[in-house]
Parts: C-alpha cells; sequence; structure tokens
C-alpha cells in the first residue's frame, strides 16, 4: 500500500470478508518503497475467521510511506 506521504501511524484496520483463506499476516513498513522493515507486533499475526472490522495490535507509532502485507497459511506454500 503506498500512501500519499510519511505517516506516523498508530492504528491499522481491515474488513474480514473472506477470513477463512487468510491466516496469517506479516506486515513492514517502508518510507521508501525500497526497504521494508518488519513490524515486531504483526509478525504472523493471525486473520483466520477474523470476520468484520478488525484492528491490527500495533505495540507502538509506525513512520511509513509503504505498508508491505504478505498474507499466508502457515507449512503451505508461499507465491
Amino acid at each position: 500500500i503506498e500512501l500519499s506521504a510519511p505517516r506516523k501511524i498508530s492504528t491499522l484496520r481491515w474488513i474480514g470478508a473472506d477470513a477463512n483463506w487468510i491466516w496469517n499476516a506479516d506486515v513492514s513498513a517502508s518510507l521508501d518503497g525500497k526497504t521494508f522493515t518488519p513490524i515486531p507486533s504483526l509478525q504472523n499475526f493471525s486473520m483466520y475467521q477474523k470476520w468484520s472490522t478488525n484492528t491490527f495490535p500495533l505495540a507502538s507509532v509506525v513512520e511509513a510511506r509503504f505498508l508491505r502485507f504478505r498474507l499466508y497459511k502457515i507449512n503451505d506454500t508461499m507465491n
């Protein structure tokens, strides 16, 4: 996800519409779109069967212009 400018992010929310196929997420942040740093509290975060509006547990404010989400199922082949 590319934001219009660097932002200090204190809350991230998502709406779960098909929570049966997305099991886990790793979220990383970047200021330049090239070097991404994993957000520690959002590694191997379970999204399985979390329906409607949910909030990612950010442990602290994250500054980013770009966010990268890797969605996967543990022990499955990843593309």
